[in-house]
């Protein structure tokens, strides 16, 4: 007789889920008794690892007759600091033995969103001298300043490219085939990750349409529980296809990217040293992706630094967190085809097209993002 348990899924809070900072909100994993011993009295889930977020550290574990999977659900309130953010949580018998796979929770924190940096004020330039002396040749790492503005276009088109298969983004795309279990809109917002619920109530403070009544009404309060069962619910499909029609929607979307996942981006790059518009795309997809805030402490581990320390380069760290982001699309894929769900693993390692086209940007030394880009056999505008 042995105790045993496997990870199955997470019901609730898939990793990299951004939540706000104080925000409660309550964790389920499946999980399954995969030993040939029944779980009862004495059987807890215990927190060994990183930040409880408020919790208790131990909660008792359903009984569980051997091959029977059941749902361990935990109250939990998001940090107030900024970041990212695990909790590790190991499987405990009534003798006081771990046993089991390991299960966590990973979070983000959201930055908070700075004003777009002003222009520099332009000095009155000095009077010409006749025959001036040639000028200087620039170094080839040249620090240029955010145009945030200037350069949203082009680093929304690629990710466009990635999400909907357009520069300009479907507002009406939408599918239910992976984890997110409803993506929508030209920046597929998920159900399960809590931005479709954003983008929605954007929407709803923006249009008294019929069809935005209907969505408050009918859905508003299961979007904001990320009620699993609406993946299979051909209504909700129907009103945001509609609602997308609308300015309103259009709107919304834009809006809620800007503020939870451009912005942040932008932070994360200046708190990393990053100047071009190459490195503040590269992480603003990530960011979309998801698991921006794991991949960038690797980088600087791996590196021994940030960008201008220690001779690294713009170039060779953007190389690096590209390396970083593609081990762990891969890693992951690896980790949800052992567990049996081929689809989504199959979906992550698919997904690595993203980082190679970063990656032939960068090999062609682009990192202003000039010209026409080729991105995925569609052309962007690339910066002027």
């Amino acid at each position: 007789m042995s105790d045993n348990g496997r990870y199955i899924a997470d019901v609730t809070i898939p990793d990299d889920v951004q939540i706000e900072p104080g925000q409660q909100f309550v964790k389920t994993w499946r999980v399954q008794n995969s030993g040939s011993t029944t779980w009862g009295p004495g059987y807890d889930l215990v927190f060994v690892n990183g930040n409880a977020m408020g919790s208790p550290t131990a909660v008792p574990l359903p009984n569980a007759a051997p091959g029977q999977q059941v749902d361990i659900s935990i109250n939990q309130t998001a940090p107030a600091t900024a970041g990212k953010h695990f909790g590790d949580w190991r499987l405990r018998n009534a003798q006081g033995q771990f046993f089991g796979e390991l299960v966590y929770l990973r979070i983000l924190v959201p930055y908070p969103a700075k004003a777009e940096e002003k222009p520099a004020k332009v000095e009155e330039k000095p009077k010409v001298e006749e025959n001036p002396a040639p000028p200087p040749i620039e170094p080839a790492e040249v620090a240029w300043e955010f145009e945030l503005a200037k350069w949203r276009q082009t680093i929304w088109a690629i990710t466009s490219i990635f999400e909907s298969g357009s520069p300009e983004g479907n507002p009406a795309a939408y599918q239910t085939y992976d984890a997110g279990v409803i993506s929508f809109g030209k920046h597929q917002a998920t159900l399960a990750s809590g931005t479709l619920n954003r983008v929605l109530q954007a929407y709803l403070s923006r249009s008294s349409s019929s069809t935005a009544q209907a969505l408050k009404n009918e859905y508003a309060t299961r979007v904001a529980q990320m009620d699993t069962s609406l993946r299979k619910d051909g209504r909700i499909k129907q009103l945001l296809l509609a609602a997308a029609q609308e300015a309103a929607m259009t709107e919304a979307q834009d809006v809620v990217f800007e503020e939870s996942f451009y912005k942040p981006a932008v932070t994360a790059a200046r708190d990393y040293n990053v100047r071009s518009p190459l490195g503040l795309a590269a992480l603003y997809d990530t960011n979309i992706q998801g698991g921006l805030y794991i991949v960038l402490p690797r980088v600087t581990e791996r590196l021994g630094g940030k960008i201008g320390e220690k001779g690294i380069t713009e170039p060779q760290w953007i190389a690096a967190f590209l390396d970083l982001r593609e081990e762990r699309l891969n890693r992951l894929a690896d980790q949800y085809i052992a567990k049996g769900d081929k689809g989504t693993g199959n979906a992550l390692r698919t997904s690595t097209f993203r980082v190679q086209e970063y990656r032939q940007l960068l090999q062609a030394g682009n990192l202003k993002l000039e010209g026409t880009l080729n991105v995925r056999g569609r052309q962007v505008a690339g910066i002027s």
